[in-house]
């Protein structure tokens, strides 16, 4: 039996012009870029997303504008790269927040804005 590594470079090598896509969520955007296995950017796209200062020494950003971003920036990249859906082989997706994305049974978030704040702002949204 092959390593799982062997066999995911073998898949991928079945697939013609085989890319792969990353997505990153920054601090002020979202990024998507499409890369050949060897190494060579074909698109890269990215998408702004506010910043929200409520009052001073806060800040705050939507999970749902990283999520919109996203949709668009893929989208955008894999028109720009000329590349169909089926050739990507991964996808990387990496992130700066250090903060809980809290999503209810339901699949919707359960607080909407996301900043600094304290363990203790997280009570009653976090079951034990």
């Amino acid at each position: 039996m092959d390593p799982p590594g062997q066999v995911s470079y073998r898949l991928a090598m079945s697939v013609p012009d085989p890319q792969i896509l990353t997505v990153d969520v920054g601090t002020g955007s979202v990024r998507a870029a499409l890369v050949d296995l060897h190494g060579p950017v074909s698109a890269l796209r990215s998408a702004a997303h506010p910043t929200r200062y409520p009052r001073h020494g806060w800040v705050e950003q939507a999970p749902e504008d990283w999520w919109t971003g996203a949709c668009r920036v893929i989208g955008a990249t894999l028109r720009a790269g000329g590349a169909a859906a089926g050739q990507v082989v991964a996808v990387v997706c990496c992130g700066q927040m250090h903060a809980p994305v809290l999503i209810g049974a339901d699949g919707s978030l359960l607080k909407t804005k996301l900043g600094a704040f304290r363990a203790s702002e997280l009570e009653g949204w976090v079951a034990d």
